[in-house]
């Protein structure tokens, strides 16, 4: 197995990860967030007024990388989640 080395460009974007005799693994420099796309569905669990459950379709933000690093990344269908608020005194706030 070879070096694997990134040029200074390169590691704007990437960073390599030491790996196994297999090969190298390469990540990202900077945190991906993730970007909801839809809400699903709201619910009020049974005896929590003051709570929701919502469901929704989320994606990767890949906004903060440039052109050249998207081409790189396998993009993945949106993922599904669920988030819980509670309403205080001030509005909702995720728990």
């Amino acid at each position: 197995m070879g070096n694997l080395y990134l040029t200074p460009k390169g590691s704007q974007d990437f960073s390599v990860l030491v790996g196994d005799p297999s090969g190298a693994n390469i990540g990202l420099s900077k945190r991906v967030e993730r970007k909801v796309v839809d809400i699903t569905g709201i619910t009020t669990p049974t005896g929590a007024s003051d709570r929701r459950a919502v469901e929704f379709t989320w994606t990767w933000n890949w906004d903060a990388y440039p052109g050249n690093v998207k081409t790189c990344i396998q993009k993945g269908k949106p993922g599904t989640d669920r988030a819980f608020l509670k309403l205080y005194d001030d509005g909702w706030r995720l728990e």
